[in-house]
């Protein structure tokens, strides 16, 4: 072996010899390491410890002979081998070997020897292997190092020699009167503070807690010590060996016999928690109030509530609060304390809803309340005030809140309530639109009318009422508009709160953006612009919402100066400005690009509303049949739906309803309802019948003229829309039949049907007129400069409207992303032709595409 690689050859073989060793003898090094922890951890002694030393003996060697039978000693070669591996090219191995061809070749022998000498250089940085023990496949339980731990455990803490017993100690020459003593002073856990060891503590004063536990321990065989104390009760036996009281005074504390054992106790007292509600407590218009309060201890608040109680003397006792309250109990919130950390200084925000409550709106007294871990109580300044409730500024909601309100403060105000609720429901195509909205109000009123009131269901009921009539399920933007204005207005004149006003002026700003967008949205194409009215013949004036921003923003502005008339001066005047906001079309009812597109649309928009009229009427038809025949007393229908489905009392049931509802506008026929006086004064069934016969067939002759004056399309949309008015004008038919005969769910089964199809045909004519326009010059802006004109100009200054491009060119993707674009589709549309598994049709489609 080269001298050079002496050295990493004698260290690696030392590594492996140490490696396969560990893996050969660690059994018995845990035997003997086990036994070894045993014998001095002084268990065991006398002849039970030789047994042990024996036995653990024993198992050790048989171990050792064990590991010697697997022992292996590693060879040179493989010593060279594991060096071997660490260096590139193996060149031990390759110095080993010795040329196998050409050796009579001079070249071949020159180039052989090139090689050696690079191994060479490469072998000269041989380092040496450090060992690879990886024992614990073998000990996967990791035996080796639980007796290692109990080795060390025991040589540290157990008897040094545990053959020979320790000498006992010898107290000859000692005083017979030695003494000594152990005390702590332990506060309650609550303090969070540490326990003191008294043996520490200078004499003189000393502070401690109320209800610290002092504990005394007296090692004192000549009763020289004993304890004199006045902080507690006395003890019995003042040289007791173990003494523990609670401190509950200022007092002394002495250890007779120890010096310097003697301390003037000051006990200090736990104070009560304190709370403060702040005053500058929030309400919004919603009823959800924050009220900030602020918690002192001087350890810790464990817990806390406020209670908000009735103040029945400062109550207006008329109407239904003049009968006695009952089950109207006080409302407990609890205090919004911290999960984790100190609770020393406390603050917060008691933030809560109580609208539905039995209180809300009402005169109250609000106090606080918290509580340490001794139980002590602090209570804050009783509050009276006018618990925050939501506002209702619709009269009708307003009235059924104050009948729920009223069923809540005593139960013997069902009969009132029922009274009230059935001269609402009266006429309810008068005051309620909605029909969802009157089939919850009827559903409420025969809940009242049963003997056992559920008073839970019915107030629940009809909570989701008011805020159905006060909050609007309108459909339209024009309704909540116009619903924004009037609940500003009625806070601006109230005198409602800055809060409220804010509220509510964000209501509108939001209700106002909604109505302008659906105007624009909604344009067909018979539509062009959405404009104010002309204020001289032929003038023309386009709001841009900059401009109604600016309005709002003044209106802001003044309410928050307090001047409060010129707001509602000007408030008046957006509120024209907005109402006069109308869809205009161009002349003779058709679209400037004289199709007579517009005509056609707006045709069919009145007969799907005049189909839908129709449909309510047959159903408030059938419902006036079903009460005579079944002798329906007032309150509501029982039947169900022209599908056979029951009725939804929760009016959640009913959207396509709804929707059906709210789009009939202002002129739309009467709405079908729960008439608590439906029966009285009303014509016969056949009567009745036969006019909604005349008047289905009425709709099926306009229709027939609707299609026979539709533009001249082609396409796919234009073949659906045919196909879909076909299928409404025989589900016409087939309703009109349905009448003659006396069938009323059957006309509602067919009546939906045609209205399914109108807006279907409606939908399918659109996107033709669409594509017809797309194909056409029209769509060409070089070719026809005024489709981006101000005509085709939403009210808000936006392109776009009925058909015309839509942005600016400003908003236009940069041209170099078109290649790219167009090679990304071509790639997709390689991509799918090659999938098998689709439809022939559809991959004939696509090679068709790729062709082109």
């Amino acid at each position: 072996m080269d001298a050079g690689l002496d050295r990493p050859f004698r260290l690696t073989k030392a590594a492996m010899v140490l490696e396969r060793g560990a893996r050969a003898f660690w059994p018995a090094w845990v035997a003997l390491a086990s036994t070894t922890a045993l014998t001095l951890s002084g268990w065991v002694s006398g002849g039970g410890l030789w047994g042990v030393l024996g036995a653990g003996a024993a198992v050790t060697a048989g171990l050792a002979a064990w590991g010697a039978r697997h022992y292996r000693h590693p060879t040179p070669r493989q010593v060279i081998d594991r060096l071997d591996a660490t260096m590139a090219g193996q060149p031990l191995a390759t110095l080993l070997d010795s040329q196998a061809t050409g050796t009579d070749d001079p070249q071949a022998t020159a180039l052989w020897h090139a090689h050696i000498r690079r191994m060479i250089r490469t072998a000269g940085g041989a380092r040496a292997v450090a060992p690879h023990f990886d024992v614990a496949k073998s000990d996967s339980f990791g035996l080796r190092y639980m007796a290692l731990i109990a080795l060390v455990v025991a040589a540290v803490f157990g008897q040094r020699s545990a053959l020979a017993p320790p000498p006992a100690p010898d107290f000859t020459g000692l005083p017979a009167d030695i003494a000594s003593w152990e005390g702590w002073a332990i506060p309650p856990g609550f303090t969070g503070l540490p326990t003191l060891y008294l043996g520490d503590q200078p004499e003189g004063s000393l502070d401690l807690p109320e209800g610290t536990r002092i504990q005394l321990n007296l090692y004192d065989t000549q009763h020289v010590l004993s304890v004199e104390q006045t902080v507690a009760a006395p003890q019995a036996d003042a040289q007791a060996p173990e003494q523990v009281f609670t401190v509950a005074q200022d007092g002394t504390l002495i250890i007779n016999g120890a010096p310097g054992a003697e301390w003037d106790v000051g006990m200090l007292p736990d104070q009560p928690p304190e709370i403060t509600l702040l005053p500058d407590r929030k309400a919004t218009a919603d009823g959800q109030f924050e009220w900030p309060f602020t918690a002192l201890d001087d350890y810790a608040i464990t817990g806390g509530h406020v209670t908000i109680t009735l103040d029945l003397n400062k109550i207006d006792r008329r109407h239904g609060l003049a009968t006695a309250p009952e089950g109207v109990e006080p409302i407990v919130l609890d205090l919004p304390l911290p999960f984790s950390g100190a609770r020393r200084e406390v603050s917060g925000t008691i933030t809560d809803t109580l609208s539905q409550t039995a209180l809300a709106g009402l005169p109250v007294i609000v106090q606080a309340e918290v509580t340490d871990a001794a139980g002590q109580i602090g209570r804050s300044e009783a509050i009276e005030m006018i618990l925050p409730g939501k506002r209702f500024f619709q009269p009708v909601a307003r009235a059924i809140a104050e009948q729920r309100r009223d069923l809540l403060w005593s139960p013997q105000n069902a009969g009132r309530v029922l009274g009230l609720l059935r001269a609402t429901a009266y006429r309810p195509e008068t005051l309620i639109t909605n029909r969802n909205t009157r089939l919850r109000l009827a559903y409420a009123i025969r809940l009242l009318d049963r003997p056992d009131v559920d008073r839970p269901e019915v107030t629940q009921l009809l909570w989701e009422i008011a805020m159905q009539f006060e909050e609007g399920a309108l459909a339209d933007a024009r309704a909540r508009l116009r619903r924004a204005q009037e609940r500003l207005d009625e806070a601006m004149r109230s005198g409602a709160s800055e809060a409220e006003i804010q509220e509510l002026m964000d209501e509108l700003r939001a209700a106002t953006e909604d109505y302008l967008d659906m105007l624009a949205q909604n344009m067909t194409p018979g539509e062009s612009t959405l404009d104010r009215p002309p204020r001289e013949e032929g003038e023309t004036q386009t709001v841009t919402q900059d401009q109604i921003q600016a309005l709002m923003d003044r209106i802001q502005e003044l309410m928050n100066e307090g001047r409060m008339a010129e707001a509602a001066d000007l408030m008046r005047q957006l509120n024209e400005l907005l109402e006069n906001l109308q869809m205009q079309e161009g002349e003779g009812g058709e679209s400037r690009d004289g199709n007579g597109q517009g005509g056609a649309m707006q045709d069919l928009q009145d007969t799907l509303r005049n189909q839908q009229g129709l449909a309510d009427e047959t159903f408030r038809q059938m419902q006036e049949e079903f009460g005579r025949n079944r002798n329906t007393p007032p309150g509501g229908p029982t039947q169900g739906d022209s599908r056979g489905n029951a009725p939804d009392p929760q009016g959640e049931g009913d959207e396509s309803a709804d929707e059906q509802q709210d789009q009939q506008g202002d002129g739309a026929s009467p709405q079908p309802g729960e008439d608590e006086g439906a029966g009285a004064g009303s014509e016969s069934g056949d009567q009745n019948t036969d006019t909604l016969r005349q008047a289905q067939r009425a709709l099926r002759a306009q229709l027939d003229a609707l299609q026979d004056g539709l533009p001249q399309l082609s396409g796919p949309s234009a073949e659906a829309a045919e196909d879909a008015l076909g299928r409404a004008g025989e589900a016409m038919d087939n309703a009109e039949t349905a009448l003659q005969n006396g069938d009323l769910p059957g006309a509602i089964d067919q009546q939906g049907a045609a209205l399914d199809a109108l807006r279907e045909g409606m939908q399918a004519l659109r996107d033709a007129m669409n594509d017809a326009q797309g194909e056409g010059p029209l769509s060409q802006t070089d070719e026809n400069p005024s489709a981006s004109s101000p005509e085709r100009n939403d009210p808000l200054g936006r392109g776009g409207g009925a058909g015309g491009p839509q942005g600016n060119q400003e908003n236009v993707l940069p041209d170099e992303n078109g290649p790219r674009r167009a090679e990304d589709i071509l790639n997709e549309l390689r991509r799918r032709a090659g999938e098998r598994e689709r439809a022939q049709q559809e991959l004939d489609y696509l090679r068709r595409l790729l062709e082109q």
